[in-house]
Protein backbone atom coordinates (compact mmCIF):
# COMPACT_ATOMS: atom_id res chain seq x y z
CA UNK A 1 0.00 0.00 0.00
CA UNK A 2 1.29 3.40 -0.68
CA UNK A 3 1.16 4.43 3.37
CA UNK A 4 3.25 1.46 3.86
CA UNK A 5 0.63 -0.39 5.50
CA UNK A 6 -0.12 -4.50 5.87
CA UNK A 7 -3.02 -6.21 7.18
CA UNK A 8 -0.67 -8.14 10.39
CA UNK A 9 -1.01 -9.00 13.87
CA UNK A 10 -0.72 -5.66 15.00
CA UNK A 11 -3.94 -4.21 12.46
CA UNK A 12 -6.03 -7.59 13.09
CA UNK A 13 -5.67 -6.78 16.58
CA UNK A 14 -7.20 -3.46 16.17
CA UNK A 15 -9.59 -4.77 13.31
CA UNK A 16 -10.84 -7.31 16.61
CA UNK A 17 -10.72 -4.32 19.32
CA UNK A 18 -12.86 -1.65 16.56
CA UNK A 19 -15.44 -4.10 16.50
CA UNK A 20 -16.81 -3.71 19.48
CA UNK A 21 -16.51 0.45 19.34
CA UNK A 22 -17.53 1.13 16.42
CA UNK A 23 -21.23 -0.35 17.46
CA UNK A 24 -21.69 2.24 19.95
CA UNK A 25 -22.48 4.83 17.83
CA UNK A 26 -25.12 2.88 15.80
CA UNK A 27 -26.50 1.31 19.24
CA UNK A 28 -27.03 4.76 20.61
CA UNK A 29 -28.87 5.75 17.39
CA UNK A 30 -31.33 2.82 17.03
CA UNK A 31 -31.65 3.11 20.70
CA UNK A 32 -32.75 6.59 20.33
CA UNK A 33 -35.14 6.03 17.59
CA UNK A 34 -36.88 3.36 18.62
CA UNK A 35 -37.92 5.57 22.00
CA UNK A 36 -39.10 8.27 19.59
CA UNK A 37 -41.31 5.29 18.25
CA UNK A 38 -42.00 4.44 21.99
CA UNK A 39 -42.78 7.29 23.25
CA UNK A 40 -43.83 10.03 20.83
CA UNK A 41 -45.97 7.25 18.45
CA UNK A 42 -43.24 9.00 15.60
CA UNK A 43 -43.82 6.36 12.76
CA UNK A 44 -40.11 4.78 11.45
CA UNK A 45 -39.18 7.81 9.13
CA UNK A 46 -39.93 10.69 11.01
CA UNK A 47 -38.08 8.78 14.58
CA UNK A 48 -35.04 7.72 12.02
CA UNK A 49 -34.67 11.67 11.14
CA UNK A 50 -35.43 13.13 14.77
CA UNK A 51 -33.39 10.59 16.36
CA UNK A 52 -30.66 11.00 14.91
CA UNK A 53 -30.90 14.83 14.66
CA UNK A 54 -31.25 15.19 18.46
CA UNK A 55 -28.19 12.99 19.24
CA UNK A 56 -26.02 13.55 16.27
CA UNK A 57 -23.51 15.84 18.17
CA UNK A 58 -23.40 13.73 21.55
CA UNK A 59 -22.08 10.46 19.01
CA UNK A 60 -19.95 12.91 17.25
CA UNK A 61 -18.30 13.88 20.46
CA UNK A 62 -17.73 10.30 21.13
CA UNK A 63 -16.08 9.68 17.96
CA UNK A 64 -14.12 12.57 18.22
CA UNK A 65 -12.95 11.09 21.58
CA UNK A 66 -11.97 8.33 20.65
CA UNK A 67 -10.00 9.56 17.48
CA UNK A 68 -8.26 11.92 19.88
CA UNK A 69 -6.84 8.85 21.84
CA UNK A 70 -5.64 6.41 18.86
CA UNK A 71 -4.73 9.06 16.29
CA UNK A 72 -1.89 10.34 18.48
CA UNK A 73 -0.41 6.18 18.58
CA UNK A 74 -0.31 6.31 14.79
CA UNK A 75 2.15 9.23 15.23
CA UNK A 76 4.73 7.63 18.01
CA UNK A 77 8.79 7.92 17.09
CA UNK A 78 11.09 4.71 17.37
CA UNK A 79 10.84 0.91 17.96
CA UNK A 80 7.26 1.47 19.16
CA UNK A 81 6.32 3.91 17.22
CA UNK A 82 7.21 1.13 14.15
CA UNK A 83 4.91 -1.70 15.83
CA UNK A 84 1.74 0.85 16.93
CA UNK A 85 1.92 2.92 13.42
CA UNK A 86 -0.77 0.41 11.66
CA UNK A 87 -2.89 -0.21 14.90
CA UNK A 88 -3.67 3.36 15.95
CA UNK A 89 -4.50 4.15 12.32
CA UNK A 90 -6.24 0.99 12.18
CA UNK A 91 -8.38 2.17 15.06
CA UNK A 92 -8.47 5.45 13.83
CA UNK A 93 -10.25 4.70 10.71
CA UNK A 94 -12.53 2.22 11.89
CA UNK A 95 -13.93 4.54 14.06
CA UNK A 96 -14.55 7.75 11.45
CA UNK A 97 -16.11 5.09 9.46
CA UNK A 98 -18.78 4.25 12.55
CA UNK A 99 -19.25 7.70 12.61
CA UNK A 100 -20.62 7.50 8.87
CA UNK A 101 -22.19 4.66 9.30
CA UNK A 102 -24.24 5.69 12.17
CA UNK A 103 -25.15 8.31 10.52
CA UNK A 104 -26.27 7.18 6.84
CA UNK A 105 -26.88 3.88 7.31
CA UNK A 106 -27.96 3.26 10.32
CA UNK A 107 -31.06 5.72 10.17
CA UNK A 108 -31.77 4.82 7.39
CA UNK A 109 -32.11 0.57 7.94
CA UNK A 110 -33.75 1.92 10.86
CA UNK A 111 -36.33 3.56 8.77
CA UNK A 112 -37.23 0.80 6.50
CA UNK A 113 -37.05 -2.01 9.27
CA UNK A 114 -38.73 -0.58 12.57
CA UNK A 115 -42.34 -0.85 12.55
CA UNK A 116 -45.08 -0.16 15.36
CA UNK A 117 -47.73 -2.88 17.02
CA UNK A 118 -46.84 -6.22 18.22
CA UNK A 119 -43.88 -8.44 16.59
CA UNK A 120 -43.97 -11.79 15.44
CA UNK A 121 -43.20 -14.77 17.71
CA UNK A 122 -39.69 -15.35 17.05
CA UNK A 123 -39.42 -11.44 18.02
CA UNK A 124 -41.25 -12.06 21.15
CA UNK A 125 -38.99 -15.12 21.50
CA UNK A 126 -35.49 -12.97 20.80
CA UNK A 127 -36.63 -10.82 23.44
CA UNK A 128 -37.75 -13.28 26.86
CA UNK A 129 -33.74 -14.80 25.64
CA UNK A 130 -32.02 -11.66 25.91
CA UNK A 131 -34.21 -10.44 28.76
CA UNK A 132 -32.71 -13.98 30.81
CA UNK A 133 -29.55 -12.54 30.87
CA UNK A 134 -30.37 -8.67 30.73
CA UNK A 135 -33.04 -8.23 33.40
CA UNK A 136 -30.23 -9.26 35.99
CA UNK A 137 -27.79 -7.10 35.30
CA UNK A 138 -29.93 -4.23 34.85
CA UNK A 139 -31.11 -5.13 38.92
CA UNK A 140 -27.31 -5.32 40.14
CA UNK A 141 -27.21 -2.04 38.34
CA UNK A 142 -29.86 -0.35 39.74
CA UNK A 143 -29.06 -1.65 43.14
CA UNK A 144 -25.20 -0.13 42.93
CA UNK A 145 -26.90 3.40 41.30
CA UNK A 146 -29.02 4.05 44.59
CA UNK A 147 -26.15 2.99 46.58
CA UNK A 148 -23.60 5.72 45.05
CA UNK A 149 -26.46 8.69 44.51
CA UNK A 150 -27.44 7.83 48.49
CA UNK A 151 -23.63 7.68 49.79
CA UNK A 152 -21.82 10.07 47.09
CA UNK A 153 -19.00 10.97 49.43
CA UNK A 154 -18.41 7.14 49.30
CA UNK A 155 -18.18 7.08 45.69
CA UNK A 156 -16.08 10.54 45.60
CA UNK A 157 -13.49 9.64 48.50
CA UNK A 158 -13.20 5.78 46.25
CA UNK A 159 -12.08 7.59 43.27
CA UNK A 160 -9.80 9.91 44.80
CA UNK A 161 -8.13 7.13 46.95
CA UNK A 162 -7.83 4.87 43.72
CA UNK A 163 -6.04 7.99 41.65
CA UNK A 164 -3.76 8.26 44.76
CA UNK A 165 -2.66 4.77 44.47
CA UNK A 166 -1.75 4.96 41.43
CA UNK A 167 1.53 6.01 41.76
CA UNK A 168 2.22 3.18 43.90
CA UNK A 169 0.77 0.47 41.95
CA UNK A 170 2.76 1.96 39.23
CA UNK A 171 5.90 1.25 40.89
CA UNK A 172 4.73 -2.35 42.19
CA UNK A 173 3.85 -3.70 38.88
CA UNK A 174 6.37 -5.17 36.26
CA UNK A 175 7.08 -3.19 33.11
CA UNK A 176 8.71 -4.46 29.99
CA UNK A 177 8.49 -4.16 25.90
CA UNK A 178 7.29 -7.40 25.85
CA UNK A 179 5.76 -9.64 28.44
CA UNK A 180 7.53 -13.33 29.07
CA UNK A 181 6.70 -15.79 26.96
CA UNK A 182 6.50 -19.48 26.92
CA UNK A 183 8.57 -20.27 23.73
CA UNK A 184 10.41 -23.88 25.09
CA UNK A 185 13.58 -22.33 24.19
CA UNK A 186 16.51 -19.49 25.47
CA UNK A 187 20.16 -18.57 24.73
CA UNK A 188 22.88 -18.54 26.98
CA UNK A 189 25.87 -16.57 25.82
CA UNK A 190 29.17 -16.68 27.48
CA UNK A 191 32.23 -14.89 26.78
CA UNK A 192 35.22 -15.91 27.94
CA UNK A 193 38.72 -13.10 28.91
CA UNK A 194 39.71 -11.50 26.04
CA UNK A 195 42.46 -13.60 23.87
CA UNK A 196 41.00 -17.02 24.81
CA UNK A 197 41.67 -19.27 21.87
CA UNK A 198 38.86 -20.69 19.43
CA UNK A 199 39.52 -24.17 21.08
CA UNK A 200 40.14 -23.62 24.64
CA UNK A 201 36.38 -21.31 24.38
CA UNK A 202 35.15 -24.47 22.72
CA UNK A 203 35.90 -26.43 25.54
CA UNK A 204 34.71 -24.38 28.29
CA UNK A 205 31.34 -23.62 26.53
CA UNK A 206 31.15 -27.36 26.18
CA UNK A 207 31.17 -28.06 29.54
CA UNK A 208 28.56 -25.31 30.74
CA UNK A 209 25.98 -26.76 27.83
CA UNK A 210 27.05 -30.31 29.45
CA UNK A 211 25.81 -28.77 33.03
CA UNK A 212 22.96 -27.24 31.27
CA UNK A 213 21.66 -30.60 29.94
CA UNK A 214 21.70 -32.13 32.77
CA UNK A 215 18.70 -30.54 34.26
CA UNK A 216 15.48 -31.25 33.99
CA UNK A 217 13.39 -30.59 30.95
CA UNK A 218 15.99 -29.64 28.78
CA UNK A 219 16.07 -31.54 25.63
CA UNK A 220 19.35 -30.98 23.99
CA UNK A 221 21.50 -27.91 23.15
CA UNK A 222 23.54 -26.36 20.23
CA UNK A 223 27.03 -24.46 20.70
CA UNK A 224 28.46 -21.96 18.46
CA UNK A 225 31.79 -20.17 18.57
CA UNK A 226 32.13 -17.11 17.11
CA UNK A 227 28.64 -16.71 15.28
CA UNK A 228 28.70 -12.99 14.68
CA UNK A 229 30.62 -10.71 12.00
CA UNK A 230 33.57 -10.39 13.22
CA UNK A 231 33.88 -14.25 14.11
CA UNK A 232 35.33 -13.37 17.67
CA UNK A 233 36.88 -16.88 19.08
CA UNK A 234 35.90 -16.08 22.46
CA UNK A 235 32.33 -15.53 22.04
CA UNK A 236 30.22 -18.77 22.44
CA UNK A 237 25.83 -19.35 22.27
CA UNK A 238 24.38 -21.81 23.60
CA UNK A 239 21.21 -22.46 22.15
CA UNK A 240 18.88 -24.45 24.60
CA UNK A 241 15.67 -26.77 23.04
CA UNK A 242 13.14 -27.53 26.38
CA UNK A 243 10.75 -30.09 26.35
CA UNK A 244 6.92 -30.39 26.36
CA UNK A 245 5.74 -27.70 28.97
CA UNK A 246 3.36 -30.15 30.50
CA UNK A 247 6.57 -32.23 31.57
CA UNK A 248 8.82 -30.06 33.00
CA UNK A 249 9.03 -26.67 35.22
CA UNK A 250 8.32 -22.74 33.94
CA UNK A 251 10.72 -21.89 31.11
CA UNK A 252 11.22 -19.21 33.51
CA UNK A 253 12.48 -21.24 36.21
CA UNK A 254 14.56 -23.46 34.34
CA UNK A 255 16.46 -19.96 33.46
CA UNK A 256 16.99 -19.17 36.79
CA UNK A 257 18.02 -22.43 37.76
CA UNK A 258 20.84 -21.79 35.05
CA UNK A 259 21.74 -18.30 36.78
CA UNK A 260 21.80 -19.09 40.29
CA UNK A 261 23.51 -22.65 40.18
CA UNK A 262 25.00 -22.94 36.97
CA UNK A 263 26.65 -19.87 36.20
CA UNK A 264 28.28 -19.28 39.61
CA UNK A 265 30.76 -22.61 39.37
CA UNK A 266 32.67 -21.07 36.16
CA UNK A 267 35.04 -18.07 36.67
CA UNK A 268 33.65 -14.52 37.52
CA UNK A 269 35.84 -13.37 34.88
CA UNK A 270 32.97 -14.70 32.00
CA UNK A 271 30.67 -12.86 30.94
CA UNK A 272 27.48 -14.39 31.17
CA UNK A 273 23.65 -13.94 29.94
CA UNK A 274 20.96 -15.92 30.31
CA UNK A 275 18.26 -14.78 27.43
CA UNK A 276 14.53 -15.77 25.92
CA UNK A 277 15.45 -16.06 22.16
CA UNK A 278 14.14 -11.98 21.15
CA UNK A 279 11.77 -11.99 18.71
CA UNK A 280 12.34 -9.74 17.06
CA UNK A 281 16.14 -9.30 16.38
CA UNK A 282 17.19 -5.64 15.87
CA UNK A 283 21.02 -6.44 16.26
CA UNK A 284 21.60 -5.15 19.63
CA UNK A 285 21.05 -6.58 23.25
CA UNK A 286 17.84 -7.50 24.10
CA UNK A 287 17.76 -6.46 27.51
CA UNK A 288 14.70 -5.00 29.69
CA UNK A 289 16.55 -2.23 30.58
CA UNK A 290 19.19 -0.66 29.13
CA UNK A 291 21.62 2.81 29.99
CA UNK A 292 24.22 4.41 27.43
CA UNK A 293 27.05 5.80 28.71
CA UNK A 294 28.91 8.07 26.15
CA UNK A 295 32.50 9.58 26.34
CA UNK A 296 35.47 10.41 24.22
CA UNK A 297 37.99 8.82 26.25
CA UNK A 298 38.08 4.44 26.72
CA UNK A 299 39.65 4.73 29.89
CA UNK A 300 37.49 7.15 31.76
CA UNK A 301 34.97 5.01 29.55
CA UNK A 302 35.72 2.02 30.99
CA UNK A 303 35.85 3.21 34.93
CA UNK A 304 32.65 4.91 34.66
CA UNK A 305 31.12 1.50 33.26
CA UNK A 306 32.82 -0.66 36.17
CA UNK A 307 31.44 1.91 38.75
CA UNK A 308 27.87 1.88 37.19
CA UNK A 309 28.13 -2.01 37.35
CA UNK A 310 29.23 -1.71 40.64
CA UNK A 311 26.43 -0.02 41.69
CA UNK A 312 23.66 -1.72 39.69
CA UNK A 313 24.57 -5.22 41.37
CA UNK A 314 23.69 -4.28 44.64
CA UNK A 315 19.73 -3.21 43.50
CA UNK A 316 17.38 -6.26 44.42
CA UNK A 317 16.11 -8.39 41.12
CA UNK A 318 18.93 -7.43 39.16
CA UNK A 319 20.19 -10.02 36.77
CA UNK A 320 22.15 -10.98 33.70
CA UNK A 321 24.10 -7.32 34.13
CA UNK A 322 26.68 -6.83 31.49
CA UNK A 323 28.45 -3.75 29.39
CA UNK A 324 29.06 -4.09 25.74
CA UNK A 325 31.86 -2.26 26.16
CA UNK A 326 35.04 -4.89 25.09
CA UNK A 327 38.49 -3.78 26.68
CA UNK A 328 40.38 -5.55 23.72
CA UNK A 329 42.94 -8.26 23.78
CA UNK A 330 45.45 -7.77 26.30
CA UNK A 331 48.66 -7.03 24.77
CA UNK A 332 52.36 -6.01 26.03
CA UNK A 333 53.62 -2.84 24.26
CA UNK A 334 57.35 -2.20 24.69
CA UNK A 335 60.32 -0.03 23.20
CA UNK A 336 64.13 -1.23 22.53
CA UNK A 337 66.41 0.67 24.35
CA UNK A 338 68.73 1.30 21.25
CA UNK A 339 72.09 2.41 23.61
CA UNK A 340 71.64 -0.66 25.54
CA UNK A 341 71.08 -2.37 21.84
CA UNK A 342 74.24 -0.57 20.57
CA UNK A 343 76.38 -1.44 23.63
CA UNK A 344 75.44 -5.03 23.45
CA UNK A 345 76.17 -4.92 19.25
CA UNK A 346 72.65 -6.46 18.95
CA UNK A 347 71.24 -4.93 16.04
CA UNK A 348 67.38 -3.66 15.30
CA UNK A 349 66.83 -6.08 12.45
CA UNK A 350 67.89 -9.24 14.78
CA UNK A 351 65.33 -8.01 17.62
CA UNK A 352 62.49 -7.24 15.11
CA UNK A 353 62.77 -10.87 13.17
CA UNK A 354 62.78 -12.49 16.44
CA UNK A 355 59.86 -11.10 18.21
CA UNK A 356 58.05 -11.75 15.20
CA UNK A 357 58.55 -15.18 15.07
CA UNK A 358 57.31 -15.58 18.13
CA UNK A 359 53.94 -13.79 17.04
CA UNK A 360 53.04 -14.29 14.13
CA UNK A 361 55.89 -16.49 12.70
CA UNK A 362 58.26 -16.44 9.77
CA UNK A 363 58.39 -18.26 6.17
CA UNK A 364 61.85 -19.77 6.59
CA UNK A 365 62.56 -21.40 3.99
CA UNK A 366 60.50 -24.17 1.44
CA UNK A 367 59.81 -27.62 0.18
CA UNK A 368 59.69 -28.98 -2.89
CA UNK A 369 57.59 -32.19 -3.19
CA UNK A 370 56.54 -33.87 -7.13
CA UNK A 371 56.97 -30.67 -8.50
CA UNK A 372 54.79 -28.06 -6.20
CA UNK A 373 56.62 -25.93 -3.62
CA UNK A 374 55.51 -25.46 -0.04
CA UNK A 375 56.49 -23.04 2.76
CA UNK A 376 57.83 -23.82 5.70
CA UNK A 377 55.85 -21.28 8.63
CA UNK A 378 57.97 -21.32 12.09
CA UNK A 379 56.17 -19.36 14.79
CA UNK A 380 56.69 -19.93 18.81
CA UNK A 381 53.46 -22.66 20.56
CA UNK A 382 50.58 -20.99 21.76
CA UNK A 383 51.24 -21.37 25.28
CA UNK A 384 54.59 -19.34 24.96
CA UNK A 385 52.87 -16.70 22.95
CA UNK A 386 50.53 -16.00 25.96
CA UNK A 387 53.45 -15.36 28.69
CA UNK A 388 55.10 -12.64 28.94
CA UNK A 389 57.89 -14.90 30.81
CA UNK A 390 58.93 -15.50 26.98
CA UNK A 391 60.92 -12.64 26.65
CA UNK A 392 63.45 -13.91 28.93
CA UNK A 393 64.40 -17.37 26.89
CA UNK A 394 63.82 -15.10 23.57
CA UNK A 395 68.07 -13.90 22.70
CA UNK A 396 69.62 -12.06 19.82
CA UNK A 397 73.08 -12.37 18.40
CA UNK A 398 74.84 -9.76 19.47
CA UNK A 399 79.02 -8.83 18.13
CA UNK A 400 79.83 -8.40 21.44
CA UNK A 401 78.41 -10.74 23.88
CA UNK A 402 77.14 -13.57 21.87
CA UNK A 403 73.52 -14.53 22.61
CA UNK A 404 71.37 -12.00 24.60
CA UNK A 405 68.09 -11.68 25.89
CA UNK A 406 65.81 -9.78 24.31
CA UNK A 407 64.67 -8.54 27.85
CA UNK A 408 67.80 -6.77 28.03
CA UNK A 409 67.80 -4.66 25.09
CA UNK A 410 64.04 -3.20 25.94
CA UNK A 411 63.04 -0.54 28.50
Amino acid sequence: MGSGLTINVISLVALALAVGIVIDDAIIVVENIFRHMEEKKMDARTAAIEGTREIGLAVMATTLSLLAVFMPVAFLTGIVGMFLRSFGLTMAFAISVSLLVSFTLTPSLSAKLFRHGHGTRFDAWLSHLVNIFYRPVEALYMVLLRFSMRHRWVVILGCIGTLASLPELFRIVQKSFLPPVEEAEFVVNIRTPEGTSLAATDLMAERFARKIRELHGVDGTLLTIGDNDQRTPNLAGIFVRLSDPANRPDQQVIMDTVRTQIVPQFPKEWRISVLSVPPFNTGTSSANVQYFIAGPDLDVLNRATQRVIAEAEKVPGIRDLDSTLIPGKPEIIGSVDRNKAGILGASMVDISTTLRLLVSGLDVTSFDDGGEQYDIHLQAEETYRNQRDILNLLTVPSTKSGAVPVEICSR
